[in-house]
């Protein structure tokens, strides 16, 4: 089960009491001060490497052995674990190298964060062709430029990225390296195709081992297409009674086959409603909308549930939700993704207990963070005198207002550089209010777009330096 060292503590501490963990392999001694309340075992390296011989020969694991348990966000409020068995990852693996082509002589480039199922993706393949893994720091994932110089200079030849800065990558940086690069996590958005290396655009949820379909694109692509179902996996769109729907008509994505995981660690309350049979068969219930295109494509439309992807990560909205009503000033509170400053981000509306109580931005931002992973912290809060409501009941989420970020002074460029880094600035984030003092994290600059900044800023002056250094500050809003 891999753990991430930037998850809080509780939620770690929760990972290993549920998954009933009693020894960790670490690489230092940072166990201690990342879960305080673990009490198994810790390993690092320097105890690895100074392990005895062994003395026996043990088995090597069966197809349907479990291998690996991965953590996805939980509806309840609790992430919940998924646990994968080896014939699984081993079909993935065969698809894989075989559709690209993997081979020894390939340099792999290992992206995806050790707690995301894509770093599955980075690895395995690789080993079991001989391919040579080049697993890279966590600060340059999105330092493009740097990125890219690294991959040159290393030869890197396969990658992965997920999906907003694989697009970004694909669109604003001429590599020489790659022949083959994947990207995977959410939906993608038009774009050019390159010409000098393979794009691949993969879906799958975590319950279906890594990805479930596939596509391969070219030219000029427009449509939101996820492709067709990989070897040994049978893909069917269905109507809310499990009816197969037409082709062209809208319905649920429902997976069967060799990729589907052996469920829940907690089935009994987990699997209900998720994993169930059809005909006569156990699949998956994905909760995406998709459809059947003329070309027998699938084309990717949306979530039916509450669930969303965010920079490639998969957010329960509800588990954001449950944490913010922990706070004690606050009665309601309702999470959704919203677009501001021309870019999507997570907004956090709240109702305080009061009208006179008022609770300040940062406290409620160090509130949530400390059950909450980092990307699942809302960049954008919103304080509402009441939640909208429709006339039966329900949350009526459509009439949550969209943040509108204001400027009360507006400091105008001195020079042409100021003007010309300005007008750059407000193209990007789609506002002309924004002036020349003002904090751009305040005006919805996240991560994503402050990668496209660096490399338009690169573009227009020629100066890696400028553009780095506005990527490197935007780490603060990393989501």
């Amino acid at each position: 089960m891999p753990l991430d060292y930037h998850f809080p503590a509780n939620r770690l501490q929760y990972m290993c009491e549920d998954a009933a963990v009693s020894l960790i392999l670490s690489e230092d001694n940072r166990v201690p001060n990342a879960m305080p309340d673990y009490h198994g075992e810790v390993w690092t390296v320097e105890q690895q490497e100074n392990l005895p011989e062994p003395t026996t020969d043990l088995p090597g694991p069966r197809a349907d052995q479990h291998y690996v348990v991965l953590y996805t966000s939980g509806s309840t409020g609790l992430p919940k674990g998924v646990a994968l068995e080896h014939h699984s990852m081993v079909n993935f693996c065969h698809w894989y190298s075989d559709e690209i082509g993997l081979r020894a002589e390939d340099r792999v480039m290992a992206y995806a964060n050790f707690g995301f199922d894509c770093h599955m993706l980075d690895l395995f393949p690789a080993l079991t062709t001989g391919a040579c893994v080049y697993v890279i720091p966590s600060d340059m994932r999105l330092d493009l430029p740097m990125l890219n110089d690294y991959m040159e200079e290393q030869g890197i030849t396969v990658a992965f990225m997920t999906t907003q800065v694989g697009h970004l990558f694909a669109t604003t940086i001429e590599n020489r390296s790659l022949r083959v690069l994947t990207v995977a996590g959410e939906k993608l958005m038009p774009m050019t195709v390159p010409s000098s290396y393979t794009l691949y655009n993969g879906y799958g949820p975590t319950e279906c081992t890594v990805f479930t379909s596939y596509y391969r694109l070219e030219g000029n692509y427009q449509r939101p297409l996820i492709g067709r179902p990989l070897p040994n996996y049978q893909l069917y769109v269905v109507s809310p009674d499990l009816q197969p729907v037409p082709q062209g008509a809208v319905g649920e994505l429902i997976v069967l086959g060799e990729g589907l995981v052996r469920g829940y660690l907690h089935p009994a309350d987990k699997d209900k409603g998720k994993f169930t049979m059809f005909r006569g068969q156990r699949c998956y219930k994905t909760g995406d909308l998709v459809r059947w295109t003329d070309s027998d494509d699938l084309e990717y439309l949306g979530r039916i549930d509450n669930q969303v992807k965010l920079r490639g990560l998969r957010i329960e909205l509800e588990e954001i939700e449950l944490r913010a009503l922990q706070h004690s000033q606050i009665s309601q509170a309702v999470a959704r993704v919203v677009e501001v400053g021309g870019s999507e981000n997570l907004c956090l509306y709240y109702v305080p207990k009061g009208s006179g109580v008022t609770i300040d931005a940062d406290e409620l931002k160090s509130f949530l963070s400390e059950k909450l992973v980092a990307f699942m912290v809302p960049t954008v809060l919103m304080r509402l005198d009441a939640i909208p409501m429709t006339p039966n009941g329900k949350i009526d989420r459509k009439a949550l207002p969209v943040p509108v970020l204001t400027s009360e002074i507006r400091v105008t460029p001195e020079n042409e550089m100021e003007q010309q880094v300005l007008e750059l600035i407000t193209e990007q984030l789609k506002t002309t209010q924004i002036g020349v003092t003002d904090n751009l994290l305040y005006w919805g600059l996240s991560s994503l777009a402050a990668m496209r900044l660096s490399a338009l800023l690169q573009r227009r002056f020629n100066k890696a330096k400028i553009g780095r250094a506005v990527s490197r500050n935007a780490e603060t809003d990393l989501v």
